[in-house]
C-alpha cells in the first residue's frame, strides 16, 4: 500500500536539490515557494485566490506584482530571461505548451503561472505553492516537430529506480505508442505522433540500456530519497541527455508495468 504521507516528496523543491549534481545534466533552474501563510496570511490568500481567475483583471495584477517584486529580479540575476520552461511544483500544463510551460521572455510569466495553476486545480493536480523556471532545452524546428501546441517531440526515457535497493527496476518509453496515441485529441498531434513513431521507438530501443545504466550510476550516491522513483531523461538533437523530471513511482505512468514484488 502506498504511503500517502509521502505526497510532498513529489514537490520539485524536495527532490531537485538532492539530484541536481548527480552527474546527469539538468537545465539552469530557479525555483521558489510562495510566501508562508504563517508569515503573510493575507498576501498568500490573495495569491491563491488569483489562481482561480474569478476576477481576471485584478487577479492578473496580483500575480504580476508578486512576480515583479520577488521573482523576476532573481531570474534576471541568473540570466533566465529568454526562452524558458515554466511549471509549478508538480505540474507544467505541457498539453498546451505555448504560453504556459514554453515561454519566450518574462513579460507574460504572470499569465503562464496563472494558467498552469488554474489547469492544475481543474485536473486535481497540486504544486501551486511553488514556481519553477528553467532554461528551455532548445530544439531545432527543422528537425523536430511539436505536439501539444508547442512541445518538441523528442525521445524521453522513464527509468524506474529503487533507492532502497540502489538499483534500477525497469525503463519505459515515455512516448509509448499504445499509451499516448489514444489520449491525443487534436488531429495534428495524431498525424505528427504517427509520423514520428518509428523514430521515437528506434531511438528508445537503441539507447534504453545505456540510459538505464547512466541513471543507475547517477543515483547510486544520491542521499535523501527513499523507495521507488521514476527518473525522466530527455535526449536532445545532439544526443545529449538531460534529467528533466522525477516523481514517486507510485504516482507515475508506466508503474503498472513493474515486476512483481513492488507496491501499487
Amino acid at each position: 500500500m502506498f504511503d500517502y504521507t509521502r505526497e510532498h516528496e513529489n514537490d520539485f523543491s524536495f527532490w531537485y536539490p538532492k539530484i541536481k549534481d548527480c552527474g546527469i545534466p539538468t537545465p539552469l533552474t530557479f525555483y521558489t515557494k510562495l510566501p508562508s501563510a504563517e508569515e503573510e496570511p493575507e498576501y498568500v490568500k490573495r495569491l491563491y485566490e488569483a489562481f482561480y481567475m474569478e476576477h481576471p483583471k485584478e487577479d492578473e495584477e496580483a500575480v504580476k506584482a508578486y512576480l515583479e517584486e520577488r521573482v523576476i529580479p532573481k531570474l534576471k540575476e541568473m540570466g533566465l530571461t529568454g526562452h524558458v520552461f515554466v511549471k509549478n511544483g508538480r505540474f507544467s500544463n505541457k498539453f498546451n505548451a505555448n504560453g504556459t510551460c514554453n515561454l519566450y521572455g518574462l513579460h507574460e510569466l504572470y499569465r503562464a503561472v496563472i494558467l498552469i495553476n488554474y489547469e492544475a486545480m481543474c485536473c486535481g493536480a497540486e504544486g501551486a505553492d511553488e514556481i519553477v523556471v528553467r532554461k528551455f532545452i532548445e530544439s531545432s524546428a527543422g528537425m523536430t516537430p511539436c505536439i501539444y501546441n508547442g512541445l518538441p517531440l523528442r525521445p524521453e526515457f522513464r527509468v524506474f529506480y529503487d533507492f532502497d535497493a540502489r538499483k534500477p527496476i525497469f525503463t519505459a518509453n515515455y512516448w509509448d505508442y499504445d499509451y499516448v496515441y489514444p489520449h491525443l485529441y487534436h488531429a495534428t498531434d495524431k498525424i505528427v505522433f504517427e509520423h514520428e513513431r518509428e523514430r521515437l521507438e528506434g531511438v528508445y530501443a537503441h539507447f534504453k540500456d545505456a540510459v538505464q545504466d547512466k541513471v543507475a550510476d547517477a543515483m547510486r550516491d544520491v542521499q535523501g530519497l527513499t523507495g521507488q522513483w521514476s527518473v525522466d531523461v530527455l535526449m536532445d538533437e545532439r544526443e545529449k541527455f538531460w534529467l528533466i523530471d522525477m516523481a514517486i513511482a507510485q504516482r507515475s505512468a508506466y508503474w503498472e508495468q513493474r515486476p512483481e514484488g513492488y507496491v501499487e
